[in-house]
């Protein structure tokens, strides 16, 4: 039994970072969705293939890595940090929008010690009240992070 539960946790896994994996997100959110006050920020982290072309690969899962490691420091015992898959995380929280975009902005900053080039974070943030459904909520972040990618690395 204990073998058993051991394996789920290592599927849940995110293997680089040490956050939860996609699969738990996906796992986790439709039970998160009983929250009223649910809050999920989608968040992608910019520059990470300048630090890799650059500096290399293995700064680039140091950037990743110290980026996930502060957020869940952050987050702490108010919500859960996902790495969804490359350069993209979630997280899930019933604080507010702004207490979401503080902890992505500390982590943001942590992250920038490690490696020399320039890097920042898109956020997308989406309550429960806005969306029917979980998958509107994931769809309502996700467009409003690719919103603000759009809107930061648009030509001035």
């Amino acid at each position: 039994h204990a073998a058993l539960e051991r394996a789920q946790d290592a599927a849940r896994a995110d293997g680089l970072t040490g956050l939860l994996n996609r699969r738990a997100f996906d796992q986790d959110l439709p039970y998160a969705w009983a929250q009223e006050d649910l809050q999920l920020a989608v968040i992608d982290v910019d520059g990470l293939k300048r630090v890799n072309d650059t500096e290399g690969h293995g700064q680039g899962d140091k950037l990743l890595t110290v980026f996930a490691q502060a957020l869940k420091a952050e987050v702490g015992g108010l919500g859960q940090a996902y790495r969804l898959g490359g350069d993209e995380f979630a997280v899930l929280t019933a604080e507010a929008a702004d207490t979401l975009l503080e902890w992505v902005d500390i982590a943001t900053q942590v992250a920038r010690q490690a490696v020399l080039a320039s890097v920042g974070a898109s956020v997308g943030v989406a309550s429960r009240a806005e969306a029917a459904q979980p998958d509107a909520l994931l769809s309502l972040a996700d467009a409003r992070m690719y919103d603000m990618k759009r809107r930061v690395q648009a030509p001035r």
